[in-house]
Order: structure tokens, then sequence, then C-alpha cells
């Protein structure tokens, strides 16, 4: 009798344990992405506002923001034609339908398949139907997000 009770007790702390790790691995990955949503928005309107400050052409813009950073910017005309790319020189492709030129100002993430890696995307409208759109490699945003789920499991 004592045997079953300590090995139910044993058995109701290990759930109680799961549970907790459960709670605590959805409230991180919750946090760490609206922490992406709020970091791309960020970067979005950081571009967009060096944008309209810029008086040259978009393929000057482009060029002035090409970085080692991996960040990618995108200038699109209204119809969601390219008209300049950091990491594409090829103008004059149809973008319309992407997720994030179809919905602006919401984060994407998806295989990029001009540079073939995951991206996190999002797009803004400037007030003359110009596009924006600015992506970053998930690979920095899920190395960050798998840092903390180490500590979390070092620390349980």
């Amino acid at each position: 009798m004592r045997q079953t009770l300590v090995r139910q007790n044993m058995l109701l702390v290990m759930a109680a344990f799961v549970a907790l790790f459960a709670v605590v691995f959805w409230s991180v990955s919750a946090y760490q992405r609206t922490q992406r949503d709020i970091f791309m928005t960020m970067l979005a309107e950081e571009v967009a506002h060096a944008y309209q400050d810029h008086g040259g052409t978009p393929e000057d813009f482009v060029i002035a923001w090409q970085t080692d950073s991996g960040r990618r910017i995108t200038v699109l005309d209204a119809q969601g034609i390219v008209l300049a790319d950091t990491h594409d020189g090829t103008v004059g492709t149809d973008k319309h339908e992407r997720p994030e030129i179809a919905d602006p100002g919401t984060v994407h993430t998806r295989r990029s398949d001009t540079i073939g890696i995951e991206l996190l995307y999002i797009a803004t409208v400037m007030d003359d139907g110009t596009i924006i759109r600015v992506s970053v490699p998930m690979e920095s945003q899920a190395s960050a997000y798998s840092e903390m789920v180490i500590t979390v499991v070092l620390v349980g």
C-alpha cells in the first residue's frame, strides 16, 4: 500500500513538472513571437522613414541599405512590381501575391525563393503607394529562441 502511494505521488510530481514545463515553454514561445513582431515592425518603420527622407531612386536607396546584417530591403510599386532589391538585381518581378505584400504590416515567415533561406518578412505601404518590404534571416531569431529554451530546461 505504501509503495503504491509513493508511486502515485511520484507520478503526480512528474506530471506537475511536465505541465509546468509545457506552460513555461508555451509562455516563452508566445513572448518570443511578440518580441519578433515588435522587432520587425520597428525595423519596417525605420526603413520606411529612411525611404521618405531619401531623395534618390529606389536603386540608390537599396544600395545605401546593403549591409552584412543579412537584412533584405525590397522597394515595390503600388502593384507589387519590384523596383529595387538589396539581394536581387532583377527588377520588374511581380510579388503582389506574396503574403507580406497582400497583408502589409503583418509579420510572415517563409523560405525566400531568391536567396534560399527562411526569412521573416514585413511590408509597409507608403503614402505614395510604394511598398517597402523588409526581411531578416529567421536563423538569427531562432538562435535567440533556442538559447532561451536551453536556459529554461537547465534551470528547470
